[in-house]
């Protein structure tokens, strides 16, 4: 089993483009981008249930504690923060409704989502507890 060594560079590179770049359309690209990858990566480690309680704590945390988040950040770069911050809780909102409907579509056909021949395995005990985790992550 090869690990995807390309796909984690292109991550990082996503990544740093989207926090440097100053256009507001290609930091909502970038993040979708940034989150989709991230949610490969950790299907192609046979982590999927993982994935949705990332997205979950990611958009909850950026669009309820949007505020709180940028009082921590010197007033200097307050704009571009909120324009980060802003951008990255649409993306994971988008990306959260995406593998959500994937994930129901992947369980109900059997023909989706298949991995190297390997049927889909999902963990809903898991998957609802860390949902549930991220859900509270944010009044804490």
């Amino acid at each position: 089993m090869s690990h995807p060594i390309d796909i984690w560079l292109f991550l990082i590179v996503q990544a740093v483009m989207t926090v440097i770049m100053p256009n507001r359309i290609y930091r909502l690209l970038g993040s979708i981008m940034t989150l989709g990858l991230t949610v490969y990566l950790l299907n192609y480690y046979h982590l999927p249930e993982v994935s949705l309680g990332l997205l979950t704590l990611i958009t909850t945390g950026s669009n309820l504690s949007r505020y709180s988040l940028l009082q921590r950040i010197p007033s200097k770069w307050r704009a571009d923060a909120f324009d980060i911050i802003k951008a990255l809780g649409y993306a994971s909102a988008l990306m959260l409704l995406c593998v959500s409907v994937y994930f129901i579509a992947a369980e109900h056909s059997h023909s989706l989502a298949t991995y190297y021949g390997d049927t889909f395995r999902y963990n809903y005990y898991l998957a609802q507890g860390l949902l549930t985790l991220a859900s509270f992550m944010p009044l804490i």
